[in-house]
C-alpha cells in the first residue's frame, strides 16, 4: 500500500465530508483560543486573588469520602491542611474500608495536629457498613461546620494556595459553587499519563471554563469543587449527591 502523505489524506477526507471539519473547527476553536490566551496572559483567565487579612479567612470544610484509600488518604489529609488556608477543617468519612485507611488517616491527623483524638481541624468518621460514596459525601456535608464546603476525592491533593483562588468567585453573590481545575500529578511517568493530562486539560480546564462563561456548567464533580453553605443547605434539602447507577464519580447538580 502506497503512502499518500498526511496532506493528501486530509485533503481527501475534507473533500469527502467537509461538514465534519466545519463542526470540529466550531467545537475546538473556542477552547483552543482560551488555552492560547492562558499561555500568553494567565491573569486574563485566572485573575490574581486579592490579599485578605488573616482574621477575615472564612471557615472551609474539606469533605473527603472513600473506601480502601490507604495508599493516598494520608497525603490527601496532609495536603488539605497544608494548602495555605489556616481556618480549615477536614472531615473524612470512611465507607467501611477493609484496609487500614482509618489508621493511616488518624496518623496523618496526628502528624499535622499533634492530637491523638479527632481535633477541631480533623474529624474522622469510620462507617460500620457500606453506604456508597454518594451517601458518605452527604454524611460528611451534614457534619461540616464551614462557611464553604470543599468536596474532595481521597486520591487527590489540594495544591498550595488554591483556596484563595477558589474563594474569589464567591465575591459575586450569584455564585453558589466553583468547580476545581483537575490536573494529573504524575503526568510525566509514561505516555498514558501524558495523554490523561491532555484529556484533563481539554475536558476539565478549557471545557469547564467555556461552559462557565456561557452559563452552561450543570454539575460540580465529586472529584473536586467548593460550595457556599447556603448552596449546601438548599441542595441537601432537594437531593444531595446523586446515587450513581453505573457511574464511578458522584456529582452534585447545581440548580439555578
Amino acid at each position: 500500500m502506497s503512502n499518500i502523505g498526511i496532506a493528501r489524506a486530509l485533503a481527501e477526507a475534507s473533500s469527502a465530508a467537509p461538514w465534519l471539519f466545519l463542526i470540529a473547527a466550531v467545537l475546538l476553536a473556542p477552547p483552543i483560543m482560551v488555552w492560547l490566551v492562558y499561555l500568553v496572559k494567565p491573569e486574563a483567565i485566572r485573575p490574581r486573588p486579592p490579599l485578605r487579612p488573616r482574621e477575615a479567612e472564612p471557615l472551609v470544610s474539606v469533605v473527603i469520602a472513600g473506601r480502601n484509600e490507604s495508599a493516598t488518604i494520608g497525603r490527601c489529609i496532609e495536603g488539605a491542611l497544608q494548602c495555605g488556608h489556616s481556618n480549615l477543617e477536614v472531615i473524612f468519612v470512611d465507607d467501611n474500608s477493609s484496609d487500614d485507611s482509618v489508621a493511616i488517616a488518624r496518623r496523618a491527623a496526628l502528624r499535622m495536629t499533634g492530637s491523638r483524638r479527632d481535633s477541631d481541624r480533623v474529624r474522622i468518621f469510620p462507617s460500620p457498613r457500606r453506604n456508597g460514596k454518594a451517601s458518605s459525601l452527604n454524611i460528611g456535608i451534614r457534619m461540616a461546620r464551614g462557611d464553604f464546603i470543599v468536596i474532595h476525592d481521597a486520591d487527590s491533593i489540594i495544591q498550595y494556595g488554591i483556596m484563595s483562588h477558589w474563594l474569589l468567585p464567591f465575591d459575586n453573590p450569584h455564585v453558589g459553587g466553583v468547580a476545581a481545575n483537575i490536573r494529573v500529578d504524575n503526568s510525566a511517568v509514561n505516555l498514558l499519563t501524558r495523554l490523561q493530562e491532555l484529556e484533563y486539560a481539554f475536558k476539565n480546564t478549557i471545557s469547564k471554563y467555556t461552559e462557565c462563561k456561557l452559563g452552561l456548567l450543570p454539575v460540580i464533580s465529586g472529584m473536586g469543587g467548593i460550595l457556599d453553605s447556603g448552596a449546601k443547605r438548599n441542595v441537601l434539602k432537594r437531593s444531595g449527591f446523586e446515587r450513581p447507577f453505573q457511574a464511578r464519580q458522584s456529582r452534585l447538580g447545581m440548580a439555578s
